[in-house]
């Protein structure tokens, strides 16, 4: 009984003094994850303003793809108004990216006017959506944390991936089928690109901010 209510007291020390993940990484550590989950959002966001749309049969609605652009921007703005950005003014150049991603996802996965058809696609663009914002959050967490990114976060969000398209096929009427690894490598190749920018790395082949390598190395 007491070895308990020590390792009970001695728990509960450490987790007060424990200190916050944020407090650990430096400002430009801060910024770039930041601006790398903003990205993550943003993407969610404008593909859940597609699967709508194609849950109606319609364009996405504008206003809905502004506003997930609008909170973008002040997550950025609010992240360079602390200070401290290695590379400030690059929001542009991350939200061109997300929005590129965005409609090729939009484009691989098309729908008919049937019901069936357009639930598949709408599912489908969700799934793919709620899958980008987990990669970019799993990469800000190993940004502010200075290490590799945690392999079972991005597993753990492709298995939830794989399993809705797999629903959403399994429910019939699906336009096309089989398609779930070409839009987990659309959302790779989105989160590697946001991360090229907000986290530029020598050696990674892309001359991103005012990186000063890549170009010719």
């Amino acid at each position: 009984m007491l070895l308990r209510l020590l390792a009970a007291l001695l728990t509960f020390a450490l987790a007060s003094t424990a200190v916050p993940e944020a407090a650990l990484a430096g400002p430009e550590e801060n910024c770039a994850a930041s601006k790398l989950k903003a990205a993550g959002r943003e993407a969610q966001g404008l593909l859940g303003c597609h699967s709508k749309g194609a849950k109606r049969d319609t364009a996405p609605d504008p206003a809905c793809l502004d506003k997930a652009a609008d909170k973008f921007d002040r997550s950025v703005d609010k992240a360079e108004a602390k200070g401290g950005c290695a590379m400030p003014g690059n929001g542009s150049d991350i939200e061109a990216e997300v929005q590129a991603f965005a409609d090729a996802a939009d484009t691989a996965l098309p729908h008919t006017g049937e019901k069936s058809s357009r639930k598949c696609a709408a599912a489908k663009l969700k799934a793919t959506g709620k899958e980008a914002k987990a990669f970019h959050f799993c990469h800000a967490k190993a940004i502010k944390r200075e290490e590799a990114v945690d392999v079972d976060c991005l597993d753990k969000a492709g298995q939830k991936h794989f399993d809705a398209f797999d629903k959403a096929e399994n429910k019939g009427g699906c336009t096309t089928t089989g398609d779930a690894a070409a839009l987990d490598g659309l959302v790779d190749g989105a989160t590697g690109a946001a991360l090229a920018i907000v986290d530029p790395v020598c050696g990674d082949g892309v001359t991103a901010g005012d990186e000063l390598c890549d170009g010719a190395d």
